[in-house]
Formats: structure tokens, C-alpha cells, sequence
């Protein structure tokens, strides 16, 4: 423990110089004397994203969110979740991550958030089994949501699954007549 002490001192020198290559490797030797000291794995996480190194951030950063996650602080969870899309903004592994956890606390609002942008990102890549994925979680925790009934129905009708393309505008068609939104349900209806 003295010599973990030792490295934290030494990569905190690194940090005021700027060196923070330097703090990194003190950090991740300190880490390796006490691999469960998530403070330090964080500091780690910093020192390598103010030095640019991107992927080893959002790899430390990762570990940190997955232990949180594991012992049940999904608050904490989130907010290092966060911390890694803004330097991997386009991290779709995050983003889901992300909205698991908000889904998990009960915050759906903030879970679809996450999951739209997920949704975007997938689409804007052409990954279409991710796409119908995400659309089909979020369909399973707003499936009264007509709008993600009707992306979920053209993506199908895209990729020539008729069957389901049908199942899912004949959801929105009646979810729209049930709520009197007669004007939409006709437009639906003739799509279907």
C-alpha cells in the first residue's frame, strides 16, 4: 500500500505538470496494486482523456460504469456513462448502456432519449438489425407510442418483411382509432 501511495503522489505531480501520460501510467501501476479501487480507475480514466487517448478512456471509463452498475449504484453508473459519450459521442454500445439504465430506475423518458439516438446513429450506418432492434425495445417500453409503431412498421416494409411491416401499422392504425385520431388513422390505413 505505501508504494500505491507513492504512484498516487508521483501521477498527481504528473497532473500539475501536465504529463498526463505520465499520471496515467502511475495510476494504472497504482490500479494494478489494488485492481478494485474504482477512485483511482476513474483518475486513470481522466488522465488518459485529457492526454487524448480516447479508446483507453472509454475503456477505463467502462469499467468503472460496469462495476457501479454491478454493485447498484446506477446513479453513478450514469454519470460515468455520460462522461464517455462526451469524448465518444458516437458510442452506440454507450448510448444503450445508458438508456438500460435509466429504463432500470424507472426513468423512460430519459431511457427513450438514449435510445433514439442510438436509433439515429444505427440508421445513419446502415446497421439494420441493430435499428429494428433499438425500435423494438423502445416499442416494448412505449407500445402505445404510435410514431416508433409506424418506424418500426416501415423498417420492416424496407427490408421485406411484409408480414410484420403489416402487424405493426395495423398496432398503430387501431391505437390511432382507439385515441379518435381519425384524420391519422385513415393516412395509416391507406399505408397498411
Amino acid at each position: 500500500m505505501a508504494n500505491k501511495q507513492k504512484l498516487l503522489a508521483s501521477a498527481q505531480k504528473h497532473i500539475q505538470r501536465g504529463s498526463y501520460a505520465k499520471a496515467a501510467q502511475d495510476y494504472a501501476q497504482a490500479l494494478a496494486e489494488d485492481p478494485s479501487d474504482l477512485r483511482v480507475m476513474l483518475k486513470l480514466g481522466e488522465a488518459q482523456q485529457k492526454d487524448n487517448d480516447v479508446v483507453g478512456a472509454v475503456e477505463t471509463y467502462s469499467r468503472v460504469a460496469h462495476q457501479y452498475t454491478g454493485t447498484g449504484f446506477l446513479l453513478k453508473a450514469a454519470a460515468v456513462y455520460k462522461r464517455i459519450l462526451t469524448i465518444d459521442p458516437e458510442n452506440v454500445v454507450v448510448h444503450v448502456r445508458l438508456a438500460e439504465v435509466y429504463q432500470h430506475l424507472g426513468l423512460l423518458s430519459d431511457a427513450m432519449s438514449y435510445y433514439y439516438a442510438v436509433a439515429n446513429i444505427l440508421q445513419k450506418k446502415g446497421d439494420v438489425a441493430g435499428y429494428q432492434d433499438v425500435l423494438g425495445r423502445m416499442a416494448a417500453i412505449e407500445p402505445d407510442n404510435v410514431g416508433i409503431r409506424i418506424k418500426l412498421a416501415e423498417h420492416y416494409s424496407r427490408i421485406g418483411d411484409i408480414e410484420a411491416a403489416v402487424e405493426e401499422f395495423q398496432a398503430a392504425a387501431e391505437l390511432l382509432r382507439s385515441t379518435e385520431r381519425l384524420d391519422d388513422y385513415v393516412k395509416v390505413a391507406e399505408r397498411l
